[in-house]
């Protein structure tokens, strides 16, 4: 990164939120892709954006793309992330008033636009954002230029959450704790320290009416510390989620997948018990990455592997399921990827050409057959079961 664009995105410190311009940032790029390729659309996200950047970025187009290069390798999926978690805070807003929901409340709201691109709340649902007064002001200043004034449906209140209880400025904002309630924590509480987190959903349990939802995503302590274990066990975790709680899953992608045990895992497990030494010969690749297991995690990711066996979930799973696999596989034998996708009703199992890393290599072997599938599920067309590719 050059030093002129370094001193650009420095610019505003201790000023409005850089990190929500960057999302604002990620909501235009996916906006920009066709209509059918896009996952969803934010015609306001332009507008949060500093034009000084935007010039620059249109004026070096090749130290644009290397930042977006570097960003990929230093932090691999993270748009694609940040873009499925934007498009899923979506549809629950967007059914949020046929749910029965009045209020929603947006904690860090930074420049999120689903009040005025999000026509089910308009005229149902009263909506209260809240960020810190730096933000906030730059915020209120777009808004009413892009729309002529602000929208009667929409309360900004200037707080800092981490700065005393924001309780009192909700409420003389006009929320009433007797209302079923929508609160949406997006890309926020990984930035607050456990006491505050802890503070933060209690005091919603004690000022939100029955029927109230909380909708977050966090980054869990095991994997920012490395003591996770489950790394490389996604697949597994959301087959066991989909097949007990079949109501808040609507579609489903399994990537590199497998129902039980692989066979390499058993062997480095047995390895590892009986012939020291050696494992870090047969894993050594996988200490060698940018984001590394430790040891000790490693051992305790093989052992819940082991453990894992989901098969007789597959046949509870009611949502749409998509199976994405590299037929040169060398870790997950064909044999269980088929075994996954037989055990699901109606599955998609896509075969594309590559090995276990395939979609890092090449996102677009994954993010194709993604999006297509993705675009069935939201437009309601019969979908096609059975093995492509």
């Amino acid at each position: 990164m050059t030093k002129e664009l370094n001193a650009l995105w420095s610019s505003r410190t201790g000023g409005p939120s850089m990190m929500a311009e960057g999302i604002a940032l990620q909501r235009f790029a996916e906006s920009m892709l066709p209509e059918d390729v896009r996952i969803f659309s934010d015609p306001y996200a332009i507008h949060f954006l500093d034009p000084v950047k935007v010039a620059w970025a249109k004026e070096h187009p090749a130290e644009t793309q290397a930042l977006a290069a570097e960003v990929e390798r230093k932090m691999p999926g993270w748009d694609n992330a940040i873009r499925g978690r934007i498009r899923y805070f979506d549809d629950v807003v967007r059914n949020a008033s046929s749910e029965g929901f009045t209020q929603v409340v947006i904690l860090g709201a930074g420049y999120d636009a689903r009040a005025y691109r999000i026509d089910t709340l308009k005229g149902h649902t009263r909506v209260f954002e809240i960020d810190r007064p730096a933000t906030q002001e730059r915020k209120t200043g777009i808004v009413t230029k892009v729309f002529g004034q602000l929208p009667d449906h929409v309360s900004f209140i200037p707080h800092d959450i981490g700065q005393g209880p924001w309780w009192p400025a909700l409420e003389t904002a006009g929320y009433s704790p007797a209302k079923k309630t929508l609160f949406l924590l997006e890309g926020l509480v990984m930035y607050l320290p456990r006491p505050a987190v802890r503070e933060l959903l209690a005091g919603i349990a004690g000022h939100a009416a029955a029927g109230s939802t909380v909708l977050f995503d966090f980054v869990p302590q095991s994997m920012a510390d490395g003591s996770s274990d489950a790394a490389s066990m996604g697949s597994q975790v959301a087959q066991v989620f989909a097949a007990k709680y079949p109501d808040r899953v609507r579609s489903l992608i399994l990537v590199v997948g497998f129902p039980r045990a692989l066979p390499l895992m058993k062997a480095i497990g047995y390895v590892a018990t009986h012939m020291p030494g050696i494992k870090e010969k047969m894993t050594g690749w996988m200490f060698k990455q940018p984001y590394p297991p430790t040891p000790a995690s490693f051992d305790r990711m093989t052992k819940a592997a082991n453990r894992c066996d989901t098969r007789p979930l597959l046949k509870t799973i009611r949502a749409p399921t998509l199976i994405v696999n590299g037929r040169q596989d060398g870790i997950v034998p064909m044999k269980l990827t088929r075994e996954l996708a037989d055990g699901i009703p109606d599955a998609r199992l896509v075969l594309v050409d590559g090995d276990h890393l395939f979609s890092a290599k090449d996102p677009d072997l994954l993010v194709v057959p993604a999006r297509a599938f993705m675009a069935e599920v939201d437009g309601g067309t019969e979908r096609t079961a059975g093995e492509v590719g």
